[in-house]
Order: structure tokens, then sequence, then C-alpha cells
């Protein structure tokens, strides 16, 4: 890893005293992207746990690990199943793409893709996904003040989803192009050949 989650807390303080904290989009893509990579779910999951706690008060990191997605991930697993056994029954579908925010989430099945142009693609048929909630909403919306814990809470709400999803892939045993962002954000986080 090229960061620790120390430095990435460092950096977010450094970027909110400097007024812009648009670099950090782009730092927690690479860091999500590289455990995606290596399909490294554990590793994720405990880069952001220590980044929490790191950040937060004990108590506030208590009650964030105690959100559960569980639900989640069980449902997205349903929905991504569906989704693939729809795409091995079409020649015609060559990569998934997921999508989520708020409320909702969607998983395109892409008869074109393209990755170098932020994975824009043409897609014959939508799958609906679970009902996406944010695992720590509650959190990051009291925590707005507070620098660097909401932002480190934000990028471990993503990294969350990102890992469920990358499971999800390995238990359907799907090797097949996988992609996910949240809706209306430049995010792209690209998981490919994820049986091990």
């Amino acid at each position: 890893m090229k960061i620790t989650p120390s430095e990435l807390n460092e950096k977010i303080v450094q970027m909110n005293a400097n007024g812009d904290l648009s670099p950090l989009l782009e730092l927690t893509r690479e860091i999500n992207q590289e455990f995606a990579e290596s399909h490294d779910w554990n590793g994720m999951d405990a880069f952001y746990r220590e980044a929490i706690q790191q950040a937060v008060a004990p108590e506030r990191y208590s009650q964030i690990l105690e959100t559960t997605f569980s639900d989640f991930q069980d449902s997205l697993q349903t929905a991504l199943q569906e989704a693939w056994d729809n795409a091995k029954n079409n020649p015609e579908v060559v990569a998934i793409y997921y999508e989520y925010e708020q409320g909702f989430s969607s998983f395109f099945l892409c008869t074109t893709y393209d990755e170098d142009d932020g994975w824009i693609c043409d897609h014959v048929e939508t799958v609906d996904g679970p009902d996406y909630q944010d695992p720590a909403f509650d959190e990051e919306m009291e925590m707005l003040d507070e620098v660097p814990a909401c932002y480190t809470v934000d990028a471990y709400s993503e990294a969350q989803t990102v890992s469920a999803l990358g499971r999800a892939a390995q238990r359907v045993s799907m090797d097949f192009p996988l992609a996910c962002a949240m809706h209306d954000k430049p995010l792209i986080y690209l998981i490919h050949g994820v049986v091990e």
C-alpha cells in the first residue's frame, strides 16, 4: 500500500486546511482500486477501520462498527447472481456495471464499455439492485464539521460498498468485467477476474 491509514487522515487534514478536498476523491479511488485489483477485501476493510479508529472518538468508532451491512450484502449477491445469469445467457453482454446511491442501486448489462473513458458503456438490460443505504450515513451527518473524521467515514462507507460487491462477485463465481460507482460521482472501481 502506498499510503497508511494515518497518512490518509493527515492528507485529509492538509487538504481541508488548503481549502480543497477535491484531491481526496482520486486518492481514495487509488487506495480502493489497489485493494480491488488484488481482491483483498479484508485488507480494504482493515485499512479503513484503522483510519476511522485514528480519526474519531472511541465511542463513535464503536457506533460505526456496529452498523451492519450484512443484509445489503446478501441482497446485493442475489441481484448480482440474477445479473450474471442473464449476462451468461446473452452473448452480446461483455461486462456488468453496478451503480448506486442512497435509496437505490442497479446492475447494467453492457454490450460495450471503455475502461479508459470512465467506463462509458451501452447496455441492453438493467437488473434492480438492493436499496442502497450508506452504512455510516447517520454518523457522517453528525460529523459534518469534524475533519478528518467525516471524510474518513465517508471513504469507509464507499470502501464497504466496493468490498461487498467484490465478495458477492466471488460468491457467485463471476469471472467477467465488473465495475461499480456511486451515481454522479467520478469514482469508477474495476473488479476483474474475481474467481480465485
